[in-house]
């Protein structure tokens, strides 16, 4: 996987799951996270196998972990979407037969207003997932690198994802919880890049078997 962001001159090569980009310089770092939460789609390029991906719908910016949110309104509609198609013949005959009884009922409701209402015949099951705020169980997690695999292995379900990109995120993590979490994203076909402080590198030894480093100095050229 390649990607190019539009302060780039070069495609980044990501060859592994988990890879950072570090910059030298806070002003630099900011003004790309400012970037991307205003204008993400026109920030990068990704290509996978000569063909570009679509970052709104095969991708994830995340800015902070301690804000991830797996029941946000696009992931539920992709969940109720996907769990619409995949329900047996018996439980839509039997919703069909609810939605006849609804309708007569507010059929009866409207006939007996004061009022000229209206409405609108047309419901499916979706919207009866929406009536019943039907959502993803959150569990107590052990610490963030479980809840963050988690996290990740529900989205690879619902759209195919195929890239994460964080703001800081991997110095949250262990040695072990990284090598973890490389594991994860391999199992998932996923590419993670954390853009991230230059200094932060030293606070860990990171390893270079399964991590990608690339840097990038006032300039915004890689060295």
């Amino acid at each position: 996987m390649k990607i190019k962001f539009n302060f780039l001159n070069n495609y980044l090569d990501l060859s592994k799951n988990v890879n950072i980009l570090c910059v030298n310089n806070y002003q630099i770092l900011n003004k790309i996270y400012y970037n991307f939460r205003n204008d993400l789609e026109d920030s990068l390029i990704v290509i996978e196998n000569n063909k570009e991906i679509n970052f709104k719908k095969n991708g994830v910016f995340l800015s902070d972990p301690f804000c991830i949110d797996i029941n946000t309104k696009k992931n539920l509609l992709m969940l109720y979407e996907k769990e619409a198609k995949n329900l047996p013949s018996a439980t839509t005959d039997e919703f069909e037969k609810i939605k006849t009884s609804l309708i007569t009922l507010i059929e009866d409701m409207i006939f007996s207003s004061t009022y000229d209402l209206d409405y609108d015949e047309i419901i499916n099951i979706i919207d009866i997932f929406a009536l019943f705020k039907v959502k993803f169980s959150i569990y107590n997690e052990k610490n963030f690198c479980n809840y963050f695999c988690n996290f990740i292995k529900i989205i690879s379900g619902l759209n195919n994802l195929k890239i994460i990109i964080t703001y800081n995120f991997l110095n949250l993590f262990t040695k072990d919880e990284l090598a973890f979490l490389n594991v994860e994203l391999e199992k998932y076909n996923i590419s993670l890049l954390d853009i991230t402080f230059n200094d932060n590198l030293y606070s860990k030894k990171y390893d270079t078997r399964f991590i990608s480093i690339y840097r990038i100095d006032e300039d915004l050229c890689e060295y």
